[in-house]
């Protein structure tokens, strides 16, 4: 298929799994943190050490100053990015927001 790499494909079949601070699991997807762009209906959590240094939108980086000034300091140490898919309604994307920053990563996996 034009247009789609290899790293493309191997994102899409390996997944990750977080808990948020609610006990909800909820599936994710590794993305490259050397490559990984956003898209304007997911929520990205930066992980540093198994818990979250940012979660947020593309919407959060050029609507909110604060959201912006932690994304930077998170990308310092980061050692990668899940991507999820967000909700269209603004508090039920606050609300998975809110619950994916109190939580964390579980364990990645390879699907099989």
């Amino acid at each position: 298929m034009p247009g789609l790499s290899r790293t493309h494909f191997a994102n899409r079949m390996r997944s990750a799994s977080w808990l948020g601070g609610s006990g909800r699991a909820y599936d994710a997807v590794p993305e490259s943190l050397e490559a990984f762009r956003f898209d304007d209906s997911s929520i990205y959590i930066l992980v540093n050490r198994n818990a979250p240094g940012w979660v947020g939108s593309a919407r959060d980086l050029i609507e909110d100053q604060v959201s912006r000034a932690r994304f930077k300091l998170a990308m310092q140490s980061a050692s990668n990015v899940l991507r999820l898919q967000g909700p269209s309604d603004d508090v039920e994307r606050m609300v998975l927001k809110f619950d994916l920053e109190s939580g964390h990563q579980v364990a990645c996996r390879d699907a099989a």
